[in-house]
């Protein structure tokens, strides 16, 4: 779980638990879980897709093509991906090229 939106979740549950809390009216309650409600699912539903393209990889491999958009915007990311793979995949080949031959042009 990301930690923005499990502060938010313990923020609000302390909030209403606490004893001034039990000050504010039902409508108020309300609103306040209305609006934390709102902050979670809009973290949880959007999954950061503009912040981050790829996601963490640890063993160095080129990430598998993702795409969450209509057909138009995922024609887009995959000719992007594709371009980016290429690359990754010519600077790999020379990296081994250069270890293994002494090619290092």
């Amino acid at each position: 779980m990301k930690p923005i939106p499990f502060l938010v979740i313990i923020t609000l549950a302390y909030c209403l638990s606490v004893t001034t809390a039990n000050a504010i009216g039902d409508k108020e309650k309300g609103i306040l879980i209305g609006v934390g409600s709102t902050i979670l699912l809009n973290k949880v539903l959007t999954n950061d897709r503009n912040s981050q393209y790829y996601p963490h990889n640890p063993n160095g491999e080129f990430p598998p093509f993702r795409c969450n958009g209509d057909s138009v915007q995922c024609a887009y990311e995959r000719g992007k991906w594709e371009r980016e793979y290429e690359q990754w995949q010519k600077e790999k080949d020379k990296a081994y090229q250069c270890g293994r031959y002494g090619r290092c042009d």
